[in-house]
């Protein structure tokens, strides 16, 4: 009865709170998407509005699942059936009816690009105004000596040629430059149009001379130059004449012309050339840049990428180092590293020891010698080849190809993905030689403004561009007519990059790669970009902004949602951040549980309000409740505990350089409970994933990985296990899903094969697997769902119409355990689940781990593709929990309370802190404050992102940091 009186109460202050006029409501009715308990709740408009309540309470499920299908379903309807046909129909979301509702846009962490040609310029389209931008104002420079160049009309070649005083001169239009044959027909072309002479390779000749044949070998490269006109500058010679000269050369020469200064043999003087071009061309170089365009500047187009990576910057190479990884070792002992381990390795009778000791007879040198003692030449050799040149006796087949270029070669040719996965091995992600990873063509790279080319304004900081495009719409460095020109172009750049620099991204770079966005960052920049086209009356429906981004900037995001209110739009954020929710204007509160003890609405009214409710949200926010996990050991004073903390082992990052780390020194106490913290863009990821992760996995595992710039690190052999827990996908199709990521469904479909049927018919563990033939549906391929390309949209996945999603024929599904075949299985959720296999310890175990670490309302064969990251996290970290911890062990977590309530953080917390107990030590990367206060050591970087960061600005225990003045997390913690 209490908890009748209480909705009740709740329903007649929703009542009283909210406006009357049903213009300014969304009205849901009856939602009953996924765990949705029949809601009906109004929504205010042209509010910020907070969704908030326990991972899987139905947050997602009202806000994406329900209101935006339910826009987006209407939005589509509305097109014409011609564009339909393309877009698909969407099912109607099960709700009985939505009032109100307005054109809606998602802005979610899956919505970025993962192509790799996709940076926050192209995202932003910031890039693309400065394309425009380069294209209308830059100044071209010669690529190879980098003087200005510009084009030259008829009237400014003339003026040179007549300053050549008292000169023997010669005007001549190019015809061949650099071309193989004997160039009969042009040369009678020329003739017939009246020439008489031409210039063949830097000689003069006559036309009708009859040697000028036997000159000109075919299988050489020639150069033809036609003699338009000859004279000896002087007072007599008309301006006009040479003008036309001029022209008529330039007609020949399309747009060049060659002026040769001096006579040909006069003595102790040689002639001179000059090159003049009415296009844009390096007179001195020889160099021509094609005409300025915005797609020269666009890395994804032809006529603007680097040839050489076609526009990536990156490139995939063999690395000698992986080839020979040991130098102590002989070639007979298998050196070479991809000879040693493939089919055909080095043994007696093998092809490649054929090949080396055939190399080694030529070059004079032992194969019982190890590699490290082998002359440089030799070694060069082995990796590279024998060069083509070699004595007239030996045959060229017999020229030894090199390791490198044969596995690039096989690589390239290979159709089997075995093949090339092997030989990846050896292969690491390079830096273009060509463009040194600016994307472009030299040409392009050759025009600048201001000093600077395209590249580089994109390799500015959204700050430093700021700075950038101010100077230029207001400093000196462009002249009038250029500001006329450019200061639309300026004005929308730099409007953006405001924008940008409003939710917290003035760190990152333009040319940042959208594959390297977190979650929150390429939300944000979504953000800005919506702000910045100025709509209203639009539904913005976001998810969690505030990931990644610390304490100190939320205000700035929080000011950035509340402009984009007052323009008139409605914003819903589904979030658990409580400054987020103290600033908006109506909160909703689902729950009260997980899962299927979810989808109610608990509350829906005003922040203070919620500070008196009796939900969970409420008790947290209001102080009656606090994240706090008890300590084995309890410090008597600060300055015992970091004497104890430092006395114990250490973990040592000598020299950190790498992207904005300057140079630092780290220390990790190992056996502790440890927060990374600093500001967005202080190089936390940097330190501990480029860094120590990728070191630690080198050493511990043998991984093939390029650990960032660093000089040592020290104490690695106190650990004998690193495991890194982030947010990247568990799987990129429905096919992976938390039963096989874990392990469990393995046994599950041991269990349904040990069945008496399932003996009796003869099905094996292969039968209940949807990855393979057998028990399969083959109309879907057991995915369930079937795939739609929708080329410049994200892919579509539709259920399947012969299995109806189950994902198995019929066969597999008359196989029954405790009543449930195996599709019913994973429909189960793991709160389910765990009951359900509660005598299988082998299975019980896994989905333990599931439940603890907050995810028991998710369904065992939930596809991986519909998982947020912070919940791709956990199911990582179920997996490793469930196996046997060493002891010795170090957790690395990237940010592990994305998506967590204030109820999910503590039961997280008291995982993590049994880790540390067993005697592990677990780094985790993190901005939330009631996380870090619960800390043993904290170690914060900054002070700011970008360049302003990458030092140690502190370090210490949560109550030592609050005193650090100079720490931003310090700051917040003292307010804790």
């Amino acid at each position: 009865m209490a908890a009748q009186d209480q909705k009740i109460k709740t329903r007649r202050r929703v009542r009283s709170s909210l406006p009357a006029s049903a213009n300014t409501l969304i009205r849901i009715r009856g939602a009953r998407v996924h765990n949705l308990k029949n809601v009906s709740v109004d929504i205010p408009k042209n509010k910020l509005v907070v969704v908030t309540g326990l991972s899987g309470s139905g947050k997602s499920s009202l806000a994406f699942d329900t209101l935006y299908a339910e826009a987006e379903r209407r939005f589509v309807e509305s097109l014409s059936s011609y564009a339909r046909q393309f877009l698909g129909v969407a099912d109607k979301p099960d709700v009985d009816s939505i009032d109100g509702l307005s054109p809606a846009i998602s802005i979610d962490q899956k919505s970025v690009s993962k192509n790799p040609r996709s940076t926050v310029g192209t995202i932003t389209e910031i890039y693309d105004y400065m394309r425009i931008l380069f294209s209308r104002i830059g100044k071209p420079h010669c690529p190879v000596c980098g003087k200005p160049v510009g084009r030259q009309s008829v009237e400014h070649i003339t003026d040179k040629i007549l300053a050549e005083k008292g000169e023997e001169l010669m005007i001549l239009g190019p015809l061949v430059s650099g071309k193989k044959g004997e160039h009969r027909a042009i040369l009678e072309e020329v003739k017939s149009a009246g020439y008489l002479r031409v210039r063949v390779d830097g000689v003069l000749w006559r036309l009708d001379d009859s040697a000028l044949a036997a000159q000109i070998e075919k299988k050489q490269k020639h150069t033809i130059e036609v003699v338009v006109d000859r004279f000896v500058m002087s007072k007599d010679i008309d301006r006009s004449r040479i003008a036309d000269s001029i022209e008529t050369a330039l007609k020949i020469g399309k747009g060049i012309v060659v002026v040769v200064v001096g006579k040909e043999k006069a003595p102790g003087k040689k002639s001179e050339d000059l090159l003049f071009s009415e296009n844009f061309a390096c007179v001195e170089c020889g160099v021509s840049l094609p005409e300025l365009e915005p797609r020269l500047f666009s890395f994804n187009s032809p006529h603007g990428a680097c040839p050489y990576c076609t526009g990536l910057g990156e490139l995939l190479e063999v690395d000698p180092a992986l080839v020979l990884p040991n130098k102590n070792l002989t070639l007979a002992e298998g050196a070479i590293r991809p000879w040693a381990g493939a089919s055909h390795r080095v043994g007696r009778q093998s092809w490649y020891w054929w090949l080396l000791e055939d190399l080694a007879g030529r070059h004079n040198f032992s194969l019982e010698t190890p590699v490290g003692k082998l002359p440089q030449r030799v070694v060069d050799i082995l990796l590279y080849g024998e060069e083509e040149v070699r004595p007239s006796d030996q045959k060229s087949e017999n020229v030894f190809e090199g390791v490198i270029p044969n596995l690039k070669r096989r690589w390239k040719e290979t159709d089997s993905e075995w093949t090339r996965a092997e030989i990846e091995k050896y292969m690491i992600i390079k830096s273009c030689e060509v463009c040194r990873g600016k994307r472009l063509k030299r040409e392009a790279l050759g025009v600048k403004i201001a000093g600077k080319n395209i590249a580089d304004a994109a390799d500015l900081s959204v700050s430093e561009a700021r700075i950038f495009v101010d100077a230029m719409l207001h400093g000196t460095a462009l002249g009038s007519k250029e500001i006329f020109i450019a200061s639309g172009l300026l004005k929308e750049i730099g409007k953006r990059l405001r924008f940008l620099a409003d939710v917290g991204l003035e760190y990152l770079t333009l040319s940042r790669a959208s594959t390297t966005l977190a979650g929150g960052e390429a939300q944000r920049i979504r953000l800005a970009t919506q702000i910045g086209s100025e709509l209203s009356g639009i539904m913005y429906i976001l998810d969690e902004p505030s990931i990644g981004l610390h304490p100190r900037d939320h205000g700035r995001l929080i000011v950035a949602l509340k402009r984009l209110r007052d323009l008139g739009n409605s914003v819903i954020v589904v979030e658990h951040d409580a400054e987020t929710m103290r600033q908006s204007d109506w909160i909703i509160d689902l729950g009260p549980g997980a899962g299927k003890h979810g989808g109610t609405v608990m509350f829906a009214g005003t922040y203070r309000d919620l500070l008196r409710a009796k939900t969970l949200t409420g008790e947290y926010l209001s102080g009656r409740k606090k994240v706090v996990v008890a300590k084995n050991q309890q410090p008597t004073t600060n300055n015992q505990q970091q004497s104890s903390v430092v006395s114990r082992e250490l973990l040592v990052i000598k020299g950190a350089r790498e992207h904005n780390l300057k140079n630092i020194d780290v220390r990790i106490p190992l056996g502790k409970l440890i927060a990374m913290t600093g500001v967005s863009g202080s190089g936390k990821s940097t330190l501990v994933g480029d860094i120590l992760a990728k070191s630690l996995m080198v050493k511990l595992h043998q991984a093939r990985a390029i650990p960032g710039a660093h000089d040592k690190i020290l104490g690695a052999e106190n650990l004998d296990k690193v495991v890194v827990v982030d947010q990247s996908p568990i799987g990129r199709t429905p096919r992976s899903n938390p039963a096989t990521y874990t392990g469990a469904f393995s046994v599950i479909r041991e269990i349904f094969s040990a069945t008496l049927e399932a003996r009796a018919r003869g099905f094996t563990p292969g039968r209940f697997s949807f990855n393979v033939k057998g028990g399969r549906c083959e109309a879907c391929e057991g995915q369930g769902v079937k795939k739609i390309e929708m080329y410049f949209l994200p892919d579509v996945y539709v259920e399947c119409e012969e299995c109806k999603g189950r994902r198995y024929n019929r066969e597999a599904l008359t196989i029954t355990y405790k009543g449930l075949d195996i599709s019913q299985v994973l429909q189960l959720t793991i709160e389910e689940a765990l009951e359900f296999f509660k005598n299988i310890p082998a299975v019980y175990q896994k989905l333990k781990m599931l439940y603890e670490v907050g995810l028991g309302y998710m369904k065992l064969g939930q596809a991986s593709t519909t998982l947020s990251g912070g919940e791709a996290q956990r199911t990582k970290l179920a997996a490793e929990l469930a196996r046997r911890d060493t002891g010795r062990t170090l957790y690395i977590l990237d940010e592990p309370t994305t998506g967590l309530h204030f109820e999910d953080i503590q039961k997280l917390l008291l995982i993590l802190r049994l880790l540390v107990d067993r005697g592990n030590t677990v780094l985790v990367i993190e901005h939330n404050i009631d996380v870090i206060k619960n800390m043993d050591w904290i170690i914060d970087l900054g002070p700011e992102g970008g360049d302003g960061g990458g030092f140690v600005v502190a370090e210490g225990s949560p109550a030592e940091i609050a005193s650090q003045k100079k720490s931003y997390t310090g700051q917040w913690l003292k307010k804790k």
